[in-house]
C-alpha cells in the first residue's frame, strides 16, 4: 500500500538533504499526487561573459578550473554532458520507474535551463504513493541510473549523442516554433541565436569519461556538489496518510521544509546573489546589463 511503502521511504529522505516545497491541492476531487527532483548542476558561463571570467577559448573547450569551477560555472562541454545525459536519464526513468515499476502515468526526466541556471529534472505522479514514497524512487533510480551510465560503450554514447544533435539541427517545422525559439533567447536577455546549432555541435565532443566524471561531481547521490531541490505535492488523502506517519513519529526530511510562498520568498532572500546573465543587446556594448 501506499502508506506502509511512505513509511519505508522516510530515511532515504532524511539523508538526502536540500530545501523540500511541500503543496496540498486544493483539489480534492484530484487523486494525484506529485515528486520532483530538481539537481541544479551550474550556470551557463557563456551567458556571463561579458563579467571578469573565463575567456571564450575556455568557454568553448570546456576547461573552466579554477575560479569558474568554484563559481559553478559550466562550459559547453560540460552543459553538452548535461544534455547527453539528460536523453539518457529520460529513457531509463520511463523504463524503470513506469514501465516496470508502474508507478504512474506520468514519469519523465529532463534537462532543465531557467535564466542560465542549468539542472536536471526528475518527476513523478501517481494516484496510487505519496510523494515521500515517491521521492525514495527517485534516489534509488539515480543509483540505478549511476550503474547503467558505467557500463555504457562509447559507441552508445557516440549514437546517443548523435541522435540528440540531429534534433537540435532541425528546421523549425513552423512559425511558432521558430518564434518560440527567437522569443526565449529575447525574454531571457542572452540573444544566443545559434544555441541549437553550438548545443549540436557540443554534444558530438562528448565521451563516456566526460559524462561520468559531471555525474560523480554534481549529481550522484552521494556527490559533494549535490544541489537537490524537492517538490512534494499531495492528493488530499496522501497528505492526511502522510499526518498520520507524522504522529506515528515517521523520521522527518533533512533540509528546510518550505510550505507556503511566504517561506520561499524568505529562502530566496537568505541565499547569495548571483551575477546578473544578461548580456548587451548590441555587440562591443559596454557594461554588463543594457
Amino acid at each position: 500500500s501506499s502508506s506502509s511503502s511512505s513509511s519505508s521511504s522516510s530515511s532515504s529522505l532524511a539523508s538526502s538533504g536540500g530545501p523540500l516545497f511541500r503543496l496540498v491541492t486544493a483539489d480534492a476531487t484530484c487523486e494525484n499526487s506529485c515528486a520532483m527532483l530538481h539537481l541544479q548542476v551550474g550556470f551557463e558561463a557563456e551567458t556571463r561573459a561579458a563579467l571578469d571570467g573565463p575567456n571564450e577559448e575556455a568557454l568553448v573547450s570546456g576547461d573552466l578550473s579554477g575560479d569558474g569551477e568554484a563559481a559553478g560555472l559550466l562550459g559547453r562541454r560540460e552543459q553538452a554532458c548535461l544534455d547527453v545525459i539528460a536523453q539518457m536519464a529520460y529513457q531509463s526513468i520511463f523504463t524503470k520507474l513506469r514501465t516496470e515499476e508502474q508507478l504512474g502515468y506520468l514519469v519523465s526526466a529532463g534537462a532543465a535551463r531557467f535564466s542560465g541556471s542549468l539542472g536536471l529534472s526528475l518527476v513523478v505522479q501517481s494516484s496510487a504513493f505519496g510523494p515521500e514514497y515517491l521521492s525514495e524512487r527517485l534516489d534509488r533510480w539515480t543509483e540505478t541510473f549511476e550503474k547503467e551510465l558505467e557500463e555504457l560503450t562509447e559507441d552508445e554514447v557516440r549514437a546517443s549523442a548523435v541522435s540528440l544533435s540531429a534534433v537540435w539541427l532541425e528546421k523549425p517545422k513552423s512559425l511558432r516554433d521558430e518564434h518560440e525559439a527567437a522569443g526565449a533567447e529575447v525574454l531571457s536577455r542572452r540573444y544566443a541565436w545559434d544555441r541549437r546549432t553550438a548545443r549540436a555541435e557540443a554534444v558530438l565532443t562528448v565521451s563516456k569519461a566526460d559524462l561520468l566524471e559531471l555525474w560523480g561531481r554534481r549529481l550522484s547521490l552521494g556527490a559533494p556538489a549535490r544541489r537537490p531541490l524537492r517538490l512534494h505535492v499531495y492528493s488530499q488523502d496522501h497528505a492526511q496518510e502522510a499526518e498520520k506517519e507524522k504522529a506515528a513519529g515517521a523520521e522527518p526530511t533533512s533540509g528546510e521544509v518550505l510550505s507556503s510562498l511566504a517561506d520561499v520568498r524568505a529562502y530566496k532572500r537568505r541565499l547569495g546573489r548571483l551575477p546578473s546573465p544578461v548580456v548587451p543587446w548590441a555587440t562591443g556594448a559596454k557594461g554588463t546589463d543594457q
